[in-house]
């Protein structure tokens, strides 16, 4: 990257922009260029050594606990750099516990940069795992949307709430735990379906014509065949018409 480029990316972050990066030398490659101190990381091996296989979330902006397999080919997996957290926050952790992507959130600019390329993220089993993470990157740099306002005039859409209580348990001895999910749509069918943290379907909640408006449904923690699901982290995924949501909830017992 040139000198005036790297002073158009500086200047466009002080103004308040946000940044995401990815390579798996992005760190090697530009650790000593002025506009990398803005990533709040730092560079610490080229990480020749050993392979990857999976990488953890380790923070709860980006679902905390949540493992994925990384399926790169040779290069990708061979050549991811080990990363420090200085002024960010590290995020992703291989299986060896090293840092791979860290977050920086300042009052002025947000940015990520990411050693594992994200079309390496493998996905699970009827859930796109690699687009519900880079969701949470677009929600974290940009903010998450709730309406869109074209002319003065705010533009119904469909819309996944986040589920309440998050995380949900038991309320006494003999109780299943429950949580509310809540939802807006426009007139279209909609589906609604939870999943473990492999990807797997465990439960359709919801898949029918609706009309538009405010709907919510419970969740009892029972997969499709009654039976009461374990202690974790489990995804509920939202689809209608051209609408695609995914979010994060935790059931505890």
């Amino acid at each position: 990257m040139s000198s005036s480029d790297q002073q158009k990316l500086i200047d466009y972050l002080d103004e308040g922009g946000s940044v995401y990066i990815e390579g798996a030398d992005v760190a090697f490659s530009h650790h000593t260029d002025p506009f990398f101190s803005y990533f709040g990381t730092g560079f610490i091996d080229t990480g020749m050594a050993g392979e990857i296989l999976s990488l953890t979330c380790t923070d709860e902006t980006f679902s905390s606990g949540l493992i994925y397999s990384y399926c790169g080919g040779s290069d990708a997996h061979h050549k991811i750099d080990e990363l420090s957290a200085t002024t960010g926050t590290a995020f992703l952790e291989s299986e060896d516990q090293k840092i791979r992507a860290v977050f920086n959130l300042t009052e002025t600019y947000r940015t990520i940069c990411s050693a594992p390329i994200i079309g390496a993220f493998g996905n699970g089993t009827g859930l796109n795992m690699r687009a519900y993470l880079m969701r949470q990157y677009v929600d974290f740099l940009v903010g998450e949307s709730t309406s869109i306002k074209e002319n003065n005039v705010v533009q119904v859409t469909s819309k996944l709430g986040q589920n309440y209580p998050n995380p949900f348990k038991p309320s006494g001895a003999g109780h299943s735990p429950t949580t509310t999910i809540s939802f807006n749509l426009i007139a279209e069918n909609a589906e609604l379906e939870i999943y473990n943290m492999k990807g797997q379907k465990v439960k359709q909640l919801v898949n029918e014509q609706l009309p538009a408006g405010q709907h919510s449904v419970v969740w009892n923690g029972m997969d499709d065949s009654g039976k009461s699901v374990s202690s974790g982290i489990y995804f509920y995924k939202m689809k209608s018409g051209n609408y695609t949501s995914t979010k994060k909830m935790i059931l505890l017992k």
